[in-house]
């Protein structure tokens, strides 16, 4: 048992699955479980971190913001009575940020 990657010892012990074909189904019925049970949302957590703890780190740290984002913004500042100038200066903001951020 030495010689077995923590992977390998984890498919022998039954905790990971061969892989199958998932549906968007699947997906949905994981997100909706995990949202009202805390255990299963601490389980599911677990593995994702331990198995695509990389990856999602990685696409974590990058986010392309839309004109449909920009908007978004705009009228939830509008919902919140927000003055025209404020939203205005702050989307300049945001526009410069962005900018620089390519």
């Amino acid at each position: 048992m030495a010689y077995l990657s923590a992977e390998e010892l984890a498919k022998l012990l039954g905790e990971i699955p061969e892989v199958e074909p998932a549906s968007v189904g699947d997906i949905i019925r994981v997100v909706v479980r995990a949202r009202a049970d805390k255990d299963f949302r601490d389980l599911l957590m677990s593995y994702l971190e331990r198995y695509l703890g990389e990856y999602i780190r990685s696409v974590g740290k990058q986010w392309v913001v839309t004109e449909d984002d920009i908007n978004e913004f705009v009228r939830v500042k509008k919902l919140e009575g927000v003055t025209e100038k404020t939203i205005r200066d702050e989307v300049h903001y945001i526009r410069e940020a962005l900018a620089e951020m390519n």
